[in-house]
């Protein structure tokens, strides 16, 4: 706020004196004067805030993926986060403008996960190699069941999937661009290497309804080899 008052100022020289007294009087009741920066409410607020804004997000991943959709209500989140009613209605007036906020959390969290991956020449094998260990790695995580439960919601709730859909498919074309520069030295069609990536996600989200649906999850081991096997020789 200095800096702007401090660049007003320059104008006001070639102001009447009254236009001048004008605008000391709004600078005063804008809190603008002596003292006036140590006394602004806002930095020291912002960190706490932004705590209490990732709280109830992380609380509400927690919930998708234990829960599912249905389960996860307001209450229930604000509760896990210990966050009350009225501060988590500030910073998420509704259900959906939550769960879009999950959405984007869970897409910067695989950002970071994949970030490395095409940043560094390697071989298409170890390429390969670092995909499936993203993957086995990330399917049982409670952001991935999340992820997994927010594009379940989008066939009964209409109002997630009108805010939701775009998103994602956005998000897909993003990652077919970037399969196909991952294997852009692969002797195969851009078609073939897209629709690769589709049977690695459908492949992937079948390991993780497996992972939900069963008590002995013993079985995962020899379906992950043959995922890779799968995934191998059709990248080879």
């Amino acid at each position: 706020m200095i800096v702007k008052i401090t660049e007003h100022h320059v104008s006001v020289a070639s102001m009447s004196s009254s236009k001048k007294e004008n605008v000391k009087r709004n600078a005063n009741k804008a809190g603008v004067g002596k003292g006036s920066v140590e006394k602004a409410p806002t930095t020291p607020k912002q960190p706490r805030a932004e705590k209490t804004r990732q709280k109830l997000i992380d609380a509400s991943i927690e919930c998708l993926a234990k829960h599912g959709y249905a389960g996860s209500q307001l209450g229930m989140i604000s509760d896990l986060a210990g966050v009350s009613r009225r501060p988590r209605q500030y910073y998420f007036p509704s259900r959906i403008s939550l769960m879009l906020a999950v959405w984007h959390e869970i897409r910067r969290r695989d950002d970071a996960d994949f970030a490395n991956l095409h940043s560094i020449e390697q071989p298409l094998e170890k390429t390969v190699e670092l995909i499936l260990e993203f993957a086995f790695k990330k399917y049982r995580t409670p952001q991935y069941l999340a992820d997994l439960e927010l594009k379940l919601a989008m066939r009964s709730d209409d109002d997630l999937a009108r805010e939701l859909a775009p998103l994602i498919e956005q998000r897909e074309t993003e990652a077919d661009e970037l399969w196909l520069a991952l294997f852009a030295e692969v002797d195969k069609p851009a078609e073939q290497i897209i629709a690769t990536r589709y049977l690695h996600v459908s492949l992937l989200r079948g390991l993780a309804i497996e992972y939900l649906s069963r008590q002995d999850t013993k079985n995962l081991a020899h379906l992950e080899q043959e995922f890779t096997r799968t995934l191998h020789s059709v990248l080879a």
